[in-house]
């Protein structure tokens, strides 16, 4: 490191040379994605056969689809029941 630089107390030595070991430590890890890739892979895959099938769902729905609306017609409104009153004695 630095021969000439004084460091003032102990513990700021323990936390120069503990980030300093955490730091190689890291470097030195190698990590293996090849499993996560083919999950992700596979899922996509399932994904765009959900999507194909869809697709394929509205294209038959709207083959299915007149041009023209049908005659909407209005429902008739129920009519109110009148509540009897009751005769005063």
């Amino acid at each position: 490191m630095f021969p000439y630089l004084r460091i003032p107390s102990r513990p700021i030595r323990y936390a120069i040379i503990a980030a300093h070991t955490a730091r190689e430590a890291l470097d030195n890890i190698d990590v293996d994605l090849t499993k996560v890739e083919q999950t992700l892979a596979d899922q996509v895959a399932a994904l765009s056969e959900k999507v194909d099938a869809l697709q394929q769902r509205l294209e038959a729905l709207d083959d299915n689809i007149d041009g023209t609306p049908e005659e909407v017609k209005p429902k008739a409104k129920p009519k109110a029941k009148r509540a009897k009153s009751k005769a005063k004695k």
